[in-house]
């Protein structure tokens, strides 16, 4: 990176100012300086610090089957799911992707089918909120205080695997 007529070779984050010059090698031929790419960063504003860790979201690998969650700095395979409560995320993600990956309410009965088919008069709302509980322990940062799963009282849950910063649940 070069900043005015000052040179440095970067190592880890650098916040860029209006001005500042990227450079990347473009080629190294043999015996010969090497020659560039150059690109200046052009923001009267400055950049500001990258996403915190608070402003995370979900991605789900539908092939493989697993969940992930992703930070600034991190991506994280959720691990540790019960059959039940994968299948629960994998229902409310499915709901969404239906409706175009918008965050859609699963009603309660709805999600009581969906995972204990043909036991709908075995379980009640207080198994589906057990489940969501343990659901929440696996996907959230702080299960205390939801940003993914959002209770929707009265009603049932919606899953947001990209909430905006800030954003709690319902």
């Amino acid at each position: 990176m070069r900043r005015g007529e000052t040179s440095c070779k970067l190592r880890g984050e650098e916040l860029l100012h209006d001005g500042d010059v990227i450079e990347i090698i473009a080629s190294f031929p043999e015996g010969q300086p090497p020659t560039y790419w150059q690109l200046t960063f052009c923001h009267p504003g400055q950049t500001v610090a990258v996403a915190s860790a608070r402003e995370a979201r979900l991605e789900y690998d539908w092939l493989q089957e697993q969940a992930f969650r992703i930070t600034a700095t991190n991506r994280e395979k959720i691990t540790n799911m019960r059959p039940q409560v994968h299948q629960l995320l994998r229902c409310m993600l499915n709901r969404n992707r239906e409706h175009d990956n918008t965050p859609v309410l699963c009603r309660h009965d709805e999600l009581i089918v969906k995972i204990w088919p043909g036991e709908k008069a075995l379980r009640s709302h207080e198994d589906l909120r057990r489940l969501v509980m343990e659901l929440r322990r696996c996907i959230e940062l702080d299960s205390a205080n939801p940003r993914f799963l959002q209770t929707v009282r009265g009603f049932g849950f919606r899953l947001d695997p990209r909430p905006s910063p800030g954003r709690l649940a319902a």
